[in-house]
């Protein structure tokens, strides 16, 4: 079963260069960012629901460091 998620983040644009080295594509999943105005944008396709949380964690995870920076 394939998974997919969109999470938008409506977020400082100068984040977008700092946030899209650290996130890779593995073999289970893949991500692709996107900067449209203010926003961030995540698409996110996951081959199982593990692999589908596992990158939603590392999402978040940078997003709270930069939540907590702020």
């Amino acid at each position: 079963m394939k998974y997919s998620a969109i999470l938008t983040a409506d977020i400082d644009p100068l984040v977008f260069e700092a946030i899209k080295p650290e996130l890779e594509n593995t073999g289970r999943s893949s991500i692709d960012i996107t900067q449209k105005d203010n926003k961030i944008i995540f698409t996110v396709e996951a081959d199982d629901s593990v692999a589908m949380r596992a990158t939603l964690n590392g999402i978040t995870k940078l997003l709270t460091v930069y939540e907590n920076l702020k």
